[in-house]
C-alpha cells in the first residue's frame, strides 16, 4: 500500500516536524532508529558536506493528484496527521456514509541536499554527497559504528512537508458528503484551523501552525574499498505501509520505523 509511489517518495506513517535531509538513521530489528545529524556521524574530509535547502515548492498532491483511500485507511492517515498537528480525530462519525475519502496536501514544501552554484544559489547536487562520502571519515561510536559495519546505515536525501491537509468523503454512489464544519472544528481541538474548501462544505481543510514531513527519500550508505558510498538502488520509490502503527499489508515491502518516522526499503 503506497500513496506517494508515483512521486518517488516514501510515506511516513507518523508525520514528523523534525526530520530533515541529511539525517542519518540505522537499521535495528527491522526499524530505522537513532536519527543523527550528518556531521555527528561523519568527519568531513576535503569535500564539504552538502547543505539543506530552504523550503522550495514541492510536488502537487491535490486536484487530480489527490489520493483516494478506502474509508478506514484514509481516516487513519488523516488521524495521524491531525494528531501530529496537535489535534484529535473525534469526528469520524461525520463520514459514516462515506465509502472512500480523498486526501490532498496543500502548499507542499520540499527540502533537499545540495551545494551553492556560482551565483550562490543552492542547487540539488547528488554528486556533492558522493564527494563528501568518498572523502569522509567515520566518527560515530557505539551502536551507530556497529551498525555501519553491518551495512545498515541510511541517509535522508529529500523531504516533503505541509501544514494543511484537505479531505473529501464520497458515498458508494460517488457523491461527495457534506460535513458540518463547526462540529468538526470543535472536535479537532488544539490550535488547528478547520475550514471549508468549497461552497458545499464537502472539502474540509485542516491547518496547523507547523509543517509536517509526510514523505521522504532515503538512500543506503555502505563502506567498501575503504570508502563510503551511497547505494543508488536503495532510494525508496515505495511508501510505508504501516499507517498509524498498524501492521503492513501482506504484499508490502519491508517496513522500518524511526520514532515517528516510518519508511519502507523496497
Amino acid at each position: 500500500m503506497s500513496y506517494l509511489k508515483d512521486l518517488n517518495y516514501s510515506a511516513l506513517a507518523l508525520p514528523s516536524a523534525t526530520l530533515t535531509p541529511g539525517t542519518v538513521l540505522v537499521k535495528q530489528d527491522g526499524k530505522l532508529v537513532l536519527p543523527s545529524p550528518l556531521d555527528s556521524v561523519f568527519a568531513q574530509g576535503d569535500a564539504a558536506a552538502p547543505m539543506v535547502s530552504p523550503d522550495v515548492p514541492g510536488p502537487s498532491i491535490e486536484g487530480d493528484r489527490a489520493r483516494a483511500f478506502k474509508l478506514n485507511i484514509g481516516l487513519s492517515i488523516l488521524g495521524t496527521f491531525i494528531k501530529a498537528l496537535g489535534g484529535n480525530l473525534g469526528f469520524g462519525f461525520q463520514y459514516d456514509r462515506a465509502k472512500t475519502v480523498k486526501l490532498s496536501f496543500k502548499e507542499v514544501k520540499r527540502n533537499f541536499l545540495g551545494r551553492p552554484d556560482a551565483q550562490g544559489v543552492l542547487r540539488e547536487d547528488a554528486a556533492a554527497l558522493d564527494r563528501f562520502l568518498d572523502d569522509a571519515d567515520f566518527k560515530a561510536v557505539g551502536t551507530i559504528r556497529d551498525e555501519m559495519r553491518q551495512g545498515d546505515l541510511y541517509l535522508v536525501l529529500d523531504t516533503i512537508k505541509s501544514n494543511k491537509i484537505a479531505v473529501v468523503g464520497t458515498d458508494k454512489n460517488g457523491n461527495e458528503i457534506h460535513v458540518d464544519v463547526p462540529t468538526v472544528g470543535g472536535a479537532v481541538g488544539g490550535n488547528i484551523k478547520v475550514g471549508s474548501g468549497n461552497q458545499s462544505s464537502t472539502q474540509i481543510i485542516y491547518e496547523g501552525s507547523t509543517a509536517l514531513v509526510f514523505g521522504c527519500k532515503v538512500v543506503r550508505v555502505v563502506f567498501e574499498n575503504n570508502k563510503f558510498r551511497r547505494v543508488e538502488s536503495q532510494i525508496m520509490p515505495v511508501a510505508a505501509a504501516a499507517i498509524g502503527g498498524g501492521a503492513p499489508a501482506d504484499d508490502s515491502p519491508e517496513v522500518f520505523t524511526s520514532g515517528g518516522v516510518v519508511v519502507a526499503i523496497g
